[in-house]
């Protein structure tokens, strides 16, 4: 992946007007969310989207921008912006109701719990028959919700890391978030690992736990887990988070997608 953006660079380079098609701008935004440049990653699925109104990777491509722009940069107006652009849509591509989620978790993280109803509502209405993976994580918010109760931990936790303004000198890149493949099909296996980057400590491993969160394609790791297989049901973008916490407090906290097709 890292040759293959180094290629692309060097035809930018070239100074060519319109060198990049449609589908070249999203290899390359694809090939550089892969490889974990995400800022970067987010400004080639927007540009994507600006000079290719219609092009087929619209809904996912403004879906990973939004992605990118919570979770990697803290940005939740601009994230915020990115998810209503398809929840005002009227046909309901899974990234389409992946972002009434996306949007009821940020309100209810704010403590808007009115509003997020709303979003979680507004999932369950429009999802109909399917999407049955996301309408279970909107069916635990609800829950949560009306039992008055916190988000769950692991979530919790995650957002917290990535979103608060004193955690945000938090950046990933002191752990690998890896996957067996980023393009699954169907009820396809996939294992999910994390490798730890620590500081020494003499002679003495240290220990470390794994918060996982976000859409785990039916597992249950536990915080010892530093591997877990699950597998997707529904079609869509997944994501995967970890808050990777060691004696001293949080180390790091990460995400990745894959995109079930």
């Amino acid at each position: 992946m890292p040759y293959a953006e180094k290629i692309y660079e060097k035809i930018d380079g070239l100074g060519q007007k319109n060198s990049f098609n449609e589908e070249s701008i999203y290899l390359r935004a694809f090939n550089l969310e892969k490889s974990g440049d995400y800022k970067k990653a987010g400004e080639f699925y927007s540009q994507l989207t600006q000079l290719y109104p219609a092009t087929r990777y619209f809904d996912e491509a403004v879906y990973k921008n939004a992605m990118i722009s919570v979770y990697a940069l803290a940005d939740i107006p601009k994230a915020r912006e990115n998810f209503e652009k398809l929840t005002v849509k009227t046909t309901f591509s899974p990234q389409v109701i992946s972002s009434f989620y996306q949007l009821g978790l940020l309100a209810q993280w704010e403590g808007d719990l009115t509003k997020a109803k709303g979003y979680y509502d507004a999932l369950l209405k429009n999802s109909g028959d399917s999407h049955n993976g996301i309408k279970a994580l909107a069916q635990d918010r609800l829950k949560e919700i009306e039992e008055d109760k916190q988000l769950s931990y692991n979530l919790k936790i995650f957002l917290d890391s990535r979103l608060k303004k004193e955690n945000t000198p938090i950046e990933m890149g002191s752990s690998e978030l890896k996957v067996s493949s980023f393009i699954l099909e169907k009820d396809q296996k996939v294992e999910v690992s994390v490798l730890a980057n620590l500081p020494e400590s003499g002679c003495n491993q240290v220990e470390v736990q794994y918060l996982w969160s976000g859409n785990l394609g039916g597992a249950a790791p536990i915080a010892t887990d530093a591997v877990f297989e699950g597998y997707y049901q529904d079609p869509g973008t997944k994501e995967i988070n970890t808050v990777i916490i060691s004696p001293a407090g949080i180390t790091d906290s990460s995400f990745i997608m894959v995109d079930v097709h």
